[in-house]
């Protein structure tokens, strides 16, 4: 591409000294006393500038395509860089997600998932790491609330032994009670 467009510019070049050249032809026959006059000559000046300028615009043209056809390159090249960069970074915030995951610090995982996912939305692995920190977090919790309900219990019971009526022997009358509860009568 460059070796083209160097070609081209040499070319651009020699068509801009041959176009000075005409010019000069031009002016040259401009200064020429008025009994002079070459009509011929001077239409052919004037075609060969009309020619060379219509040469040097398609140069220039085309090596303005070649640049920009270059440009795309570089560009499109400079996409695909960030864009595997992009995905190394992602593969390695779910490599962060697994370990969080592994570890027990399920809540941190779904923050970091949601993090890639705002990254990149269609991220099928992250929302499934989502979903699944979500689900451990809850059945986590849901553990954590059964185990202090039962030491609750478990406390509560121990409270209730320690503060129970004692139920030994019962409350027994004396044989003559019909006697003595008829003294009040009286």
């Amino acid at each position: 591409q460059s070796s083209k467009e160097d070609i081209i510019a040499i070319q651009t070049r020699n068509l801009r000294e041959g176009q000075d050249r005409y010019r000069r032809v031009r002016e040259i026959i401009n200064y020429l006393p008025p009994q002079i006059d070459l009509p011929e000559e001077r239409t052919q000046v004037e075609e060969g500038l009309r020619r060379i300028l219509q040469k040097i615009t398609e140069r220039e043209d085309e090596i303005s395509f070649l640049r920009r056809l270059q440009q795309q390159k570089v560009a499109k090249l400079q996409r695909e860089r960030e864009t595997e960069i992009q995905e190394a970074r992602i593969k390695s915030l779910l490599e962060q997600v697994e370990d969080l995951y592994n570890r027990g610090l399920y809540s941190a995982a779904e923050s970091l998932s949601l993090r890639i996912l705002t990254l990149d939305p269609f991220n099928h692995e992250a929302e499934g790491w989502k979903s699944k920190s979500r689900q451990a977090a809850h059945a986590s919790h849901a553990a954590h609330l059964m185990e202090q309900n039962k030491e609750e219990r478990i406390r509560v019971w121990e409270a209730v032994e320690t503060t129970h009526i004692p139920y030994g022997q019962t409350l027994s009358y004396p044989p003559n009670w019909d006697v003595i509860s008829r003294r009040g009568e009286i």
